[in-house]
């Protein structure tokens, strides 16, 4: 049988606080002795749980649900994928027996929704999660008995001892010390409980809020916004990230409900500024590129569900993530090599979105595709993935805005010829993108030639199976 600390109605105590060192860094030799023992003791929780569950298959008695919710908070965190940061802790083996005991557990706390028939196999063959589908229907039935409690009792209470902005706490010092805007801003989120003292609470918010049954009520809605707000609101890109995921699933539940409380209450007006404050937010860090990608992604659903599409509103709305989200993006953070095919990226799927309307921003979206197109590669990879991103996002910008592209001419006109050049530099022989680079190129020579001739250098010629041709 289990010991207390594992019976208890609470996040049981010692595992709590070795999920709590294994968020920090430590060294290898810790986080083994840590999945060793997180290891021995799932081992012997999915031992009670097959004993349990075999002596409970001809009764109706249920678990104990305070039990149940506290196992539950233990084992989400480690069941759960991590999210953009994988801990070294963090272990398939682990994942694996974590979601072994949540399928017994479903199975020995009562549901009725998955419990089997009494002339099932014995408890050595009780089913074990092996496929999405199946991880999936457990987390639901799970959810829908527990969700609430694990809410109320593992999520709310720690993200609402939040410490306020205002405060400071120096117990051993006489008079409180002067700190910067941004040194207080800091000292806020990391002071934090949910971040600080139960780490694995994040985790545990996203996990209900995926599998919440639908549909919600407007007071289950409101038991999720606060946090996913203030994951927003934080100083971590990992936290910002799992705050636009939360989101998502919250977006999707709406939508699902009968009564669409976010749009209903103007929420998705906050949700809607707090994704924009993510689109220029420390492009330093390891995890903005992650958060960028999930912004952009998301922006045009939260934006079509706020706004009906097409309406002036919705393109307003949409032209204001290409201003603040792109263009502010090329001009503070336009040295980040690594970030430019993203942003590229980003230009070609707003600009189809947009249509005609990109046109409110051609100039500057195509002096940046013109200003990276005439960079030299000087045989890196990355600068290849600038080039073609560009090219890529010059080409959807000349099919979107064709009408005012005549204006543009000569600054598209050299960007080409210099791009063209680096084709035949030996040292970008050996890199295998090339032939993709060319092959763009001449498509936007082609997209020009369609709405009016273009003159470029004679000097500049395309190999083809003919032979060499001149491309004015």
């Amino acid at each position: 049988m289990l010991d207390k600390e594992w019976t208890s109605c609470t996040l049981p105590a010692s595992f709590a606080g070795y999920f709590d060192h294994a968020s920090e860094e430590l060294p290898e030799a810790e986080y083994t002795s840590f999945r060793q023992l997180c290891e021995q003791r799932l081992t012997l929780l999915i031992t009670t749980l097959e004993e349990q569950y075999d002596e409970s298959r001809s009764t109706t008695t249920a678990f104990p649900q305070e039990a149940t919710v506290g196992w539950l908070a233990s084992l989400i965190p480690l069941a759960s994928p991590p999210g953009p940061v994988v801990y070294p802790w963090h272990t398939p083996s682990l994942q694996s027996l974590a979601q072994r005991a949540l399928c017994l557990l479903a199975i020995a706390s009562n549901p009725v929704d998955i419990r089997p028939e009494t002339t099932v196999t014995p408890p050595t063959q009780t089913p074990v999660l092996c496929d999405s589908t199946s991880q999936d229907t457990v987390s639901r039935t799970l959810a829908k008995h527990f969700a609430d409690n694990l809410v109320r009792h593992h999520v709310i209470p720690y993200f609402t001892q939040a410490t306020p902005r205002w405060e400071t706490s120096r117990p051993h010092a006489g008079k409180p010390k002067q700190r910067t805007q941004e040194e207080r801003r800091i000292q806020f989120h990391l002071d934090q409980p949910w971040k600080k003292k139960h780490p694995g609470t994040v985790l545990i918010l996203a996990w209900c809020a995926k599998h919440y049954p639908v549909p919600w009520t407007q007071g289950q809605m409101m038991q999720f916004v606060p946090a996913t707000l203030t994951l927003l609101d934080d100083y971590d890109c990992y936290y910002k990230w799992w705050g636009v995921a939360i989101g998502r699933d919250l977006l999707a539940n709406d939508q699902q409900g009968y009564t669409a409380h976010l749009k209903s209450s103007g929420l998705t007006l906050a949700f809607y500024n707090a994704l924009t404050q993510c689109l220029i937010y420390r492009a330093d860090e390891a995890l903005a590129r992650e958060l960028l990608v999930m912004v952009y992604q998301e922006l045009p659903q939260w934006i079509s569900y706020m706004h009906t599409p097409r309406s002036e509103k919705w393109y307003q709305s949409m032209e204001q993530v290409v201003y603040d989200g792109i263009l502010k993006n090329f001009l503070y953070h336009g040295e980040r090599v690594g970030l430019l095919p993203l942003l590229f990226e980003h230009v070609a799927v707003y600009a189809r979105a947009l249509g005609l309307s990109t046109v409110a921003y051609l100039k500057p979206l195509l002096a940046e595709c013109c200003k990276r197109l005439q960079d030299i590669i000087m045989g890196s990879p990355d600068l290849l993935l600038v080039h073609l991103g560009a090219a890529q996002a010059m080409r959807v910008l000349i099919q979107t805005c064709r009408p005012r592209i005549a204006y543009y001419d000569e600054m598209i006109t050299h960007a080409f010829e210099a791009s063209w050049a680096q084709l035949s530099d030996p040292i970008n022989a050996t890199l295998s993108e090339l032939p993709q680079l060319r092959a763009l190129l001449l498509s936007i020579v082609d997209e020009l030639q369609k709405g009016h001739p273009v003159e470029i250098s004679e000097s500049t010629t395309v190999t083809t199976q003919d032979g060499f041709r001149p491309l004015g």
